[in-house]
């Protein structure tokens, strides 16, 4: 079990003082302890790199559907072939197949996507 302590969380969340992190964790659901050798407040890290992470979460859910998790491993370890390669497949699948472009600058540009696109 790891823990982080209010100083830490205050550094991650560029927050200057505590009582911003402890309002932040009420806020987010995380429980913060007390060490009573020392009374030192503390979380446990899991509960609170989830509540850090809902938001990200949630918005990966709903663009990528059944993927989520795969674009959520490729953002952590920042992998950015493995990212594009889901952001390609969703772009793609958001544009209009009817659509035919008007111009040469257009008709270039769409090439150039479909190439990269297809490479993935």
């Amino acid at each position: 079990m790891e823990i982080l302590f209010l100083k830490e969380i205050a550094h991650i969340l560029y927050f200057k003082d505590y009582r911003s992190v402890i309002k932040w964790c009420s806020n987010n659901g995380v429980k913060v302890f007390t060490d009573s050798n020392f009374k030192r407040k503390y979380v446990l890290k899991l509960q609170f790199e989830s509540a850090r992470l809902k938001n990200i979460i949630c918005h990966l859910k709903a663009t990528y559907k059944e993927n989520w998790t795969h674009v959520f491993n490729a953002i952590q370890t920042n992998d950015l072939a493995k990212y594009i390669k889901f952001e390609g497949n969703t772009l793609v699948s958001k544009t209009n197949s009817n659509y035919k472009p008007s111009g040469n600058h257009e008709q270039n540009f769409l090439s150039i996507l479909q190439n990269e696109t297809s490479e993935l």
